[in-house]
Parts: structure tokens; sequence; C-alpha cells
């Protein structure tokens, strides 16, 4: 029973029938992409698809337009919102997925800067604000956890922003403090543990707008302390002076790329340290997958991003596991003859796993994908492989990489055992 199958993860499951074809098209397509995206199911019966079915002009195009503005929360609500913001000494603005999506991200520099607020980023919402803005804090989840956590521990109050729990869960990171949450839905916590939640569930544009017309808050927040606390862990995701680890490929990667070119990556160790690492000018010039995490994500990523936008430079980032999983997709990127990088971090094994079976005591199984070394290919199916076992010889494949007219993969082999000072730290 397909239907009952997709029911609990769908945002509607249907079936089409043969006069209404054109109708349920529509209605799956509205609903897929109204409110917060997700995904609708539509069974195809076995007796329909040697149909004929007259085709008809579909009176009501798709709302494909993400930002859509919805109906602001009522009255009440956000007169409750100014009065919990004006009472709080160090808010903490933690921002999420659905804002990328609903607001445009100057209001969010406006916001921290009228009100000196430190902001925290979910992964999926990169490039909401600018790594070297002063009011910057950190990735949440991501490498070097543990120090941006420095920040929001002090916070007397959360204000989320479009914060949407499928990355993260608030209950994971969270002081215990009001939260005051401005979405489109109600904020997904634990109500008994976290007692005091305002939900300000409407147009979020409008909401934050709002608390930038307020008087400039009474911010108790050390911005020098910030600063520091900033650039230290910056400091820590350099890449060592002659090192070849996943710090020095992605340093060099994010030099070599254009800043409005796109990076999409897998799922791995490598994804946590891309999280905090790169440094994202704009949203949607860094795709990832976080929260659900397939891995497998960065190959397609990375291919569906170039024929969305063919004028600019797209690279993808993966591991060794994850690549695997979508090497046959080689043959779509040559079919269609698509100048992407697809940087291959080698390391023979499925480092995160290790890394989070170490954490745990386990003894290490099934983490090793080699055990004798792998010899680099020319091709994988048609596509050139390019090997580089230095950081010089990277670059220089890089480059060259970005100049070639189809697709190109990088097989950099890297020194792995630095991720383990870095990621899978404590969030509190």
């Amino acid at each position: 029973d397909h239907q009952a199958f997709f029911r609990p993860i769908t945002k509607l499951t249907t079936r089409l029938a043969e006069e209404r074809v054109d109708q349920i098209l529509d209605q799956a397509l509205r609903i897929a992409t109204s409110g917060i995206p997700g995904p609708v199911h539509v069974g195809l019966p076995e007796d329909l698809g040697s149909k004929k079915i007259p085709f008809r002009a579909s009176s009501a195009l798709p709302n494909t337009n993400f930002g859509l503005r919805s109906a602001s929360a009522d009255a009440a609500h956000l007169e409750a919102l100014e009065k919990a913001f004006l009472g709080a000494k160090k808010p903490v603005i933690a921002v999420g997925l659905t804002a990328v999506r609903t607001m445009d991200r100057s209001l969010l520099a406006k916001l921290a800067e009228k009100h000196r607020i430190p902001v925290v980023l979910t992964p999926m919402a990169k490039g909401m604000l600018p790594e070297n803005h002063p009011w910057y804090a950190g990735v949440l989840f991501h490498a070097l956890s543990d120090q941006v956590a420095l920040t929001h521990k002090q916070a007397d109050l959360v204000l989320s922003v479009g914060y949407d729990p499928v990355e993260f869960n608030f209950e994971d990171w969270m002081p215990q403090v009001p939260l005051v949450h401005l979405d489109v839905v109600e904020a997904d916590i634990d109500r008994v543990s976290f007692k005091s939640v305002l939900d300000v569930v409407g147009d979020i544009t409008t909401s934050v707008e709002r608390l930038i017309a307020l008087p400039a808050l009474a911010s108790a927040w050390d911005e020098k302390a910030l600063a520091e606390r900033r650039a230290s862990m910056f400091a820590q995701l350099d890449p060592p002076p002659g090192s070849f680890g996943p710090r020095a490929a992605l340093s060099i990667l994010r030099e070599v790329l254009p800043q409005d070119g796109i990076m999409a990556c897998d799922v791995g160790a490598h994804t946590h340290l891309i999280g905090q690492a790169w440094k994202t000018p704009a949203p949607g010039l860094q795709l990832m997958t976080n929260g659900c995490s397939s891995m497998g994500f960065g190959v397609p990523a990375a291919i569906a991003a170039k024929l969305a936008c063919p004028d600019k430079q797209v690279a993808c980032v993966t591991g060794d596991g994850g690549f695997l999983m979508m090497a046959g997709e080689m043959a779509l990127a040559r079919r269609r003859n698509l100048p992407v990088v697809f940087v291959l971090l080698a390391d023979q094994n499925l480092e995160l796993i290790r890394l989070k079976q170490k954490k745990k005591s386990f003894e290490k199984y099934s983490t090793v994908l080699y055990e004798e070394p792998c010899p680099t290919p020319n091709y994988v199916f048609g596509v050139p492989v390019v090997r580089a076992d230095t950081a010089e010889e990277y670059r220089s494949a890089l480059e060259k990489a970005f100049q070639a007219n189809g697709p190109v993969i990088v097989e950099a082999h890297i020194d792995p055992s630095e991720y383990e000072g870095l990621i899978l730290k404590k969030h509190k």
C-alpha cells in the first residue's frame, strides 16, 4: 500500500486518475512548493500509463517563489515579541533555512547591527551573514561548535528566525532561557524542559522589521570579546604551513573558485569542516544537506547547480564513500558536457563514522574502504581524473580543471588526521 507507506513522510500522498490528471498534478505542485517546501507522492496506476490523456493548460501555476510573503503575525503576538525582546540584555539570534527562503539577508545585518546582537547560523543558512561581520558568531553543530557555544551559552534570550530543527534540535544547544520563535510554523521544541516559548507565527520579514524599528536595545554584549573568539576559531581552521589535509584542500579551493561560484558538498567529516570554515558570500553559494544528511548528495547537487546556473563556476567536494555511491553520475556529467570540478577527498576511510565510533568507545568496524592503496584511474565513465598528492599539485590541478570545457575529477590524497581535533565537539 504505497499510500499508507508514503503518508507519514510526505506533505501529500495521492494517485493519478484518468479524468483528473491535470488537477492532481497542479495540486501536487502547489502543495510541494508552498510554505515549507517538501515532498509529495503521486501514485501512477498501472493501467494509466498506456492511456492517452488530453492536455489542458493549468489554470494556476505552482508557487515556486519560496520568498512569497505570508500573513503577518497577529497584533498580540507582535506586542509580546517587542516586550520580550526589549527585556533582554544579551539575546542571541539563531537563523535557519526558512529565513533563507523568506527574508532579505540585509534585514538580518540591520537587526544585529542596530541592537548589537550576535548571530549564529545553522549550516544550511550559510551566507545569510558574512563571516567577517562584527556580529557573526559562527555556525551551530559543525566544526569547533564548542567555541561557538562560548557565545550562545551567555544568552538570556534566543531569538530564532526561520529556524528549522530538521538541521539541529533546539534542545541540543540552547541554554535554559526563553525562546522567541519567528517563523511560519510554531517551534518544534520540548516545552516541558523549555517552558518559556513565544511563537510569533506569520511573515518573518514583518516581524524582523518590527524589531528593527524599535529603539536600540541596551545590549550587554562585549563586541571585542566576540571578535576575539571569532578570530581564534577561524585561526584554528586555517591549514598549517606545508600541510595537505582537508583544511588545505578547502582553503585552496576557496581561493581558486570565484566568490560567486557554487560549491556543493557531500556528507562526511568534510561536511562538518565546510560548515564552519567555508566562506559563503551569499545564500545558495554553498549547498549541503544537513539533518537527515544523506550520503551521495554532493555529486547530483553540483550537477543540478550547473544545469540551473550554467554561467557560474561549480565545484563539488565529496569523500570516497559519497563518491562511490554516485560515481555513475559521471556518465551524465560527461553526456551533458557539464564543466563541473569534482573534488574527491581521498583518505580511503569513512572518516566521520570512524570518529563517531571512537568517540563512543566502539571498536573500529567497517570504516576502511581499501586495505591496500587504490590505484587512480585515468577516467571514470569518460570523465578525466587528475591526482594530487601535495598542495602544490592540487592547486595546479584545480586551476586547469576550472578552465576545462567539461567535467573533471580532482583526486586529492589528503591526510585526514586533523579532523579529530576539529569536529564532533560539544554543542553546549
